[in-house]
């Protein structure tokens, strides 16, 4: 019983902090699409020139591939958010057995 104890309370940080880093994430991830629909705002009104327009698009392009990092990140997460639920489950079983048994 111990070593099950050991182990929750030794899963918990560690989940908390991967909690922590991935609302980090998200976080700066919004803060950026807002920054591009600032930009998108203030350029739907003026003359684009050749420039410009390959500087938007090589932004548009970075945008997308963050996006893509970000949400595989997310779904990355998210599966070893579960996991962990899971083994704390257990854990806390072993810790705290059902009336019924």
């Amino acid at each position: 019983m111990l070593v099950a104890l050991f182990k929750l309370e030794q899963a918990m940080p560690d989940h908390g902090r991967l909690l922590n880093e991935h609302a980090d994430a998200i976080r700066k991830h919004e803060k950026k699409l807002d920054d591009i629909k600032k930009h998108l705002a203030k350029y739907q009104d003026m003359d684009i020139d050749d420039k410009t327009y390959a500087e938007w698009m090589n932004t548009q392009m970075q945008g997308r591939e963050q996006h893509a990092e970000v949400e595989h990140k997310h779904a990355e997460m998210r599966l070893n958010h579960l996991a962990a639920m899971s083994e704390l489950s257990v854990l806390a079983k072993l810790l705290i057995p059902d009336k019924e048994e």
